[in-house]
């Protein structure tokens, strides 16, 4: 009796391990998080540390602190990002203005971008008129998918600065400009 049984459970369960498996369906692909094309604008604060050296020795200069804006473009090309961007500051307590043309390369690591910077800068102000390269490197944050945040580190080097109020003939000046930033994507 005990054969039998085992022999119509094994004939009623042979359909069952015949059936072909079912797979559950595919989850949807997540939104790309990390698409960092478009165009961006923003706001930026931040703090300069100012090198002046004139005939060969570092002469005493103010550090200021400076509000500006800007706006770029990017192209994201998967896992690198190309783009430019233009921005522009005022330095708080003085006349003075910088405004920079600056090329980035970065990497896309999802919601983080680490970017170098170089480019171009103009300074303004207080008799003063100056163009010069400028070199950095930086990264922003996606805190949503409009908007990020991000910390700038940039050097401009003014070789033979006029500055006339100074009655310095031919200085060299160094800024070197940390910034907060927050831009709007779109």
């Amino acid at each position: 009796m005990k054969h039998v049984l085992l022999v119509l459970g094994a004939v009623a369960a042979a359909p069952v391990l015949a059936a072909e498996p079912t797979m559950p369906a595919p989850l949807p692909a997540p939104a790309d998080a990390s698409d960092w094309g478009g165009f961006h604008a923003g706001v930026q604060i931040g703090r300069t540390d100012n090198i002046l050296t004139y005939q060969g020795r570092t002469v005493p200069s103010a550090d200021t602190h400076a509000l500006g804006i800007h706006a770029g473009f990017a192209t994201d090309f998967g896992p690198y990002v190309l783009g430019i961007e233009a921005d522009f500051g005022r330095f708080l307590g003085t006349s003075g203005d910088l405004a920079r043309l600056k090329g980035r390369a970065g990497v896309d690591l999802g919601r983080f971008q680490p970017y170098l910077v170089i480019g171009a800068a103009r300074l303004s102000g207080d008799g003063l008129l100056e163009t010069a390269p400028v070199f950095g490197m930086g990264t922003d944050w996606k805190a949503t998918d409009r908007l990020t945040l991000g910390i700038e580190y940039t050097i401009q080097e003014f070789e033979d600065a006029r500055m006339s109020r100074l009655g310095l003939l031919d200085p060299d000046l160094r800024m070197e400009l940390v910034h907060l930033r927050m831009s709007w994507r779109f």
